[in-house]
């Protein structure tokens, strides 16, 4: 017997546009966020205290100053998952130039986890097939922070 094939199948396109929401405004005259140090002080206060996981990323302008900040991921008290997508998605329609990621350790310690170093090199990679640079990926706990620039391991 021989099968029948659909004639035609009807499918909707559908045509869009997308856009940032601005959702809040905050004053910031610190300049370029060029250094570790400088970015750690920067966003501390907002991930002080958490009691999950929490994986921010900030979109930064040609000349490396802060244009935009979004929680791009929450997770549990020890995980937090995030895929390059996520984190790429607000950098690629703010136009921004590079970016620098963080995410909080509630235990307090700013270690970089295995899987910390894995999702890094991501990053990396990633940014680079987009043209927008991973300048920073910092680990925040209990009043300080490792930096995977700082270690070398970002260029």
């Amino acid at each position: 017997m021989e099968e029948k094939r659909d004639k035609k199948r009807n499918q909707t396109v559908y045509f869009t546009s997308i856009s940032l929401v601005r959702e809040k405004e905050i004053p910031y005259e610190g300049g370029e966020l060029n250094h570790a140090e400088k970015a750690y002080a920067f966003i501390k206060d907002f991930l002080a205290g958490k009691d999950r996981e929490c994986f921010v990323t900030v979109a930064l302008d040609s000349r490396n100053c802060p244009a935009m900040v979004e929680i791009s991921a929450v997770g549990g008290c020890n995980i937090c998952f995030i895929e390059p997508r996520e984190v790429f998605k607000q950098a690629l329609l703010g136009n921004a130039s590079s970016i620098i990621c963080f995410h909080n350790h509630p235990s307090g310690k700013a270690e970089a986890s295995r899987e910390d170093r894995i999702l890094t090199s991501q990053l990396r990679k990633a940014g680079r097939l987009l043209g927008i640079k991973l300048l920073d990926h910092i680990v925040i706990g209990d009043g300080c922070y490792y930096s995977f620039r700082e270690e070398g391991i970002l260029e």
